[in-house]
């Protein structure tokens, strides 16, 4: 294999669950010999960050969506080549929502869309063909108990679609396409021993991998031994001390191993598997440094390295968006950067690997407006900021 590495290898070598990685052409792109030797076995996946507002490179455009005027679906997008961003425009037929909406990525290049309205019953939304202005909708429902929250999509090896999502009785619950394009299963519940939301990922032998808070503290996770089978029998306990006190994020390296975030009462808290599909190590790292609120977007970058962006905590003027990433992988971590030391965040961000290998970084400030930054090269600086200022940006 070439050092120069395609879009179709990078992606089989990382998930972005939850948290951000995008599609995009990085054939300019060189990984590390270990994780070039491995981009070949793992399976393709789509991928994003599902922070806020959701943020993924297509290819052809970057498409940012939030939560606008009237809790309405709202997107934007600058193709490739562009010099700027398209307005903010509804998403056609988005129902009333209650959470964020949370775009994934098809095989054909088309998007689809995943919202929760406000009586708790998720949608999904799709073009019919990449860039088609229109969009089409199903009502997916829910289980009986209503949802509460954005749920969690993930595109399969065999490019049918899996959704997770919690209710209000506390279980995650699960629906999956009976093929690429094909019907909705009904919901069936994960029940007992979870709290919070659902992350997922494709694992290197292409099943799923869910993880969540547990009842008692720590990290939970049910898997696939492989696509198609089913899930293991209950929730089964990530070892390790911890103190998680929020949601999970979790990320495939380019070795197939997956490593899993959390922020905790010591800091951001991680830990991942010895090998693609190994045990785990039976401890946790911290990052004791800085303390986050919510989840954290996390992706692998353009060499190989993780790349994590999170919420500040503290009092609201310490809420900023702050950053750390390794060179590329199996390296150690640089130290937490703040992005924009004037700027408060005021939710969840998301980070994006787009399509020239440049990272970029959403958040939504105290203004309800869109923020964005962009690295010079991959790799590099940050250019300046850039707030969008014609839709106001409901909280997701």
């Amino acid at each position: 294999m070439s050092s120069g590495v395609s879009r179709r290898a990078l992606l089989r070598g990382v998930a972005l669950a939850g948290g951000a990685v995008t599609l995009g052409g990085l054939s300019a792109l060189t990984l590390p010999p270990q994780a070039v030797a491995q981009t070949g076995v793992l399976p393709r996946l789509g991928h994003l960050s599902r922070g806020y507002p959701a943020a993924l490179d297509t290819g052809r455009s970057m498409v940012v969506f939030g939560l606008g005027p009237e809790k309405r679906a709202y997107h934007q997008w600058q193709d490739t080549g562009a010099p700027d961003w398209e307005a903010w425009r509804i998403v056609p037929g988005s129902p009333v929502l209650k959470a964020r909406p949370i775009p994934l990525l098809n095989a054909n290049g088309a998007l689809s869309l995943f919202v929760t309205d406000a009586n708790g019953e998720i949608w999904t939304g799709w073009q019919g063909t990449p860039g088609n202005p229109a969009w089409n909708w199903r009502n997916l429902g829910k289980p009986g108990p209503a949802f509460v929250e954005e749920p969690f999509p993930v595109l399969n090896t065999n490019n049918a679609m899996s959704l997770f999502a919690r209710a209000d009785d506390g279980f995650i619950y699960h629906s999956y396409q009976d093929g690429p394009g094909g019907n909705w299963t009904g919901w069936q519940a994960f029940p007992y021993g979870s709290v919070g939301r659902p992350w997922a990922v494709i694992g290197p032998t292409g099943g799923m991998v869910v993880f969540a808070r547990g009842t008692d503290g720590g990290v939970v996770h049910r898997y696939q031994s492989a696509w198609g089978t089913p899930f293991s029998e209950g929730w089964s306990v990530i070892p390790g001390r911890n103190l998680v006190n929020e949601d999970v994020s979790a990320v495939v390296g380019p070795t197939g191993a997956i490593t899993v975030f959390a922020g905790s009462e010591d800091g951001v808290a991680y830990t991942w598997q010895k090998a693609a599909a190994d045990v785990w190590r039976g401890e946790w790292n911290v990052f004791p440094e800085r303390k986050i609120l919510g989840r954290p977007s996390v992706s692998v970058g353009a060499f190989g390295g993780m790349v994590l962006f999170a919420k500040q905590a503290g009092p609201t003027a310490n809420n900023r968006l702050i950053h750390r990433s390794q060179p590329s992988w199996g390296q150690n971590w640089h130290d937490w950067v703040e992005l924009d030391q004037s700027m408060v965040t005021t939710g969840e961000p998301s980070g994006v690997l787009g399509r020239d290998g440049r990272l970029s970084a959403f958040w939504r400030n105290e203004q309800e407006k869109m923020v964005h930054r962009m690295q010079y090269r991959p790799g590099e600086g940050w250019l300046a900021r850039r707030e969008f200022e014609n839709v106001r940006l409901e909280v997701g």
